[in-house]
């Protein structure tokens, strides 16, 4: 059975929508942990969309890719920075209390943003070149569960939806203008590592 790429993503949704639901059950029986789940759907993911995530016009210029994520991750880390002591008097993205161990790092550096930009950018976010509203729509739709989906950093706080919120803004449209997974990817990355070294620095 061929299935079109708005077919398959639609259905990919769905799963992962099911799978998640069940997963936060109260009382469910769970035989892995969430960060196993997500490699499971990451792994499908890939596989399943792997024509379209791997076009060699993609791959090029990868220097350039690099460069420019990283200068909008710094940029925003900046802004976010600002925000945080202007509203917060502190600059601590993340509870104190959290110990950046090994298994924490690799996941909050590598595996979270692979996963969260494939599903909050790639699955979420469709690119029409004749319905730019609803691009931009799906943009805005997938930064509000991509900053929900974060609600168990905000440490009591709901202020600090806000930079999740605008984080996932520069991610979609980044995405929607470059139609690049390779742009949000690397952005997030690097976001996420600037985040830890502030976080180290600071405790």
């Amino acid at each position: 059975m061929n299935f079109t790429l708005k077919s398959k993503k639609i259905l990919f949704t769905i799963f992962w929508l099911l799978s998640f639901a069940f997963f936060n059950l109260p009382g469910s029986i769970r035989y892995i942990n969430l960060e196993t789940l997500q490699i499971i759907f990451l792994i499908l993911g890939i596989i399943w969309f792997r024509k379209d995530l791997f076009k060699k016009k993609f791959l090029k210029n990868q220097k350039s890719i690099l460069f420019h994520s990283f200068l909008i991750a710094f940029c925003f880390v900046l802004l976010v920075t600002v925000y945080l002591f202007l509203v917060f008097n502190n600059v601590e993205f993340y509870d104190p209390n959290i110990k950046f161990k090994i298994y924490f790092l690799l996941n909050y550096i590598f595996l979270s943003p692979l996963f969260e930009e494939f599903v909050y950018r790639y699955i979420l976010i469709y690119l029409y070149p004749t319905k730019i509203f609803f691009t931009q729509l799906t943009v805005v739709i997938s930064s509000l569960l991509f900053a929900y989906a974060h609600r168990f950093a905000l440490v009591g706080n709901i202020l600090l939806l806000l930079p999740l919120f605008l984080l996932g803004l520069v991610l979609g449209f980044l995405y929607a203008k470059k139609r690049n997974l390779l742009y949000p990817i690397y952005t997030h990355i690097f976001y996420n590592s600037l985040v830890i070294l502030i976080s180290v620095m600071n405790s």
